[in-house]
């Protein structure tokens, strides 16, 4: 099977690199008070490559938006009002929230096929899953796992489709699963550092450009971005720097003409319902 890598699946302002090269805050950009961004407040997915060109997936507790990464406020492309089934809800699940997504595209009979990957749980962080959508297909949803996963914030997909995810207080190791099957892949990644607060994840060339890491944000007092070797598991730090409200998502890519590294700090109005987020941008220099 061929098999493509996009990112995704975000948080903070000015920071430091510890490695090869120093990543430093070089804008940001606010998403607006009105309209279907208002409520954007846990990730941000960018596939440079898709079907209908670049675009940045936006998502909410309970919304996941397609919009024009050159103006993510601005033009919005498509839009899922209801990523989370009503089944779902209705049990004893529970499930009404969704984290940080990731993207990921792969070749099915011949086709090129574009997905949008979210984890989801309940309002306890509980009985996590993962959604698999088609944004091509008016989100159908293609898939859903039930995972042992408490509290799953984010997701994000490697260059050899490899789906990684934490749980989010006292992460002492990295869980992997197959983007195409959702399927969990044995043994877990040990890290070298117990990490508090993740909230965001993706994957990007490492620092020192000694091949693919993971790129974890978390939540204060340990607020920035944390680097991590998917072969060893051992971590450093990317971004370190104090924020005012909640860690999120994180993506690489060209957005909004600035940096290359994109975080999402989520300012919450309403606990529940509403948002005003702004995007940090980020280059490595």
């Amino acid at each position: 099977t061929m098999r493509w890598f996009l990112l995704v699946g975000l948080a903070v302002v000015g920071g430091w690199g510890i490695l090869g090269c120093e990543w430093r805050n070089v804008g940001q950009t606010a998403l607006g008070e009105v309209g279907p961004t208002y409520f954007v407040n846990q990730g941000l997915a960018l596939n440079e490559g898709g079907a209908n060109g670049a675009t940045l997936y936006l998502s909410g507790q309970y919304v996941i938006l397609e919009v024009d990464p050159a103006s993510p406020d601005g033009l919005l492309r498509s839009m899922n009002s209801m990523p989370i089934p009503q089944a779902m809800e209705l049990t004893d699940v529970h499930s009404m929230h969704v984290g940080d997504v990731s993207v990921w595209v792969e070749e099915v009979g011949g086709e090129i096929v574009e997905w949008v990957l979210a984890p989801v749980e309940n309002e306890a962080k509980k009985h996590a899953s993962i959604i698999k959508y088609s944004p091509r297909e008016s989100w159908r949803i293609a898939d859903i796992r039930a995972t042992s996963q408490q509290h799953m914030s984010w997701v994000a997909v490697d260059s050899a489709g490899v789906l990684y995810s934490s749980e989010f207080d006292d992460v002492v190791e990295i869980l992997r699963y197959n983007a195409s099957t959702l399927t969990p892949i044995e043994p877990s990644l040990p890290l070298a550092t117990k990490l508090q607060g993740v909230q965001g994840g993706a994957t990007y060339t490492c620092t020192n450009g000694a091949g693919e890491c993971l790129y974890l944000t978390q939540n204060p007092p340990r607020a920035g971005v944390t680097q991590v070797d998917l072969h060893t598991g051992e971590t450093n730090v990317a971004v370190r720097a104090p924020i005012l409200t909640e860690a999120e998502g994180i993506t690489f890519g060209a957005l909004s003409g600035k940096g290359t590294m994109h975080v999402l700090n989520g300012h919450a109005v309403n606990a529940r319902y509403r948002s005003h987020s702004t995007i940090f941008h980020y280059e490595c220099q």
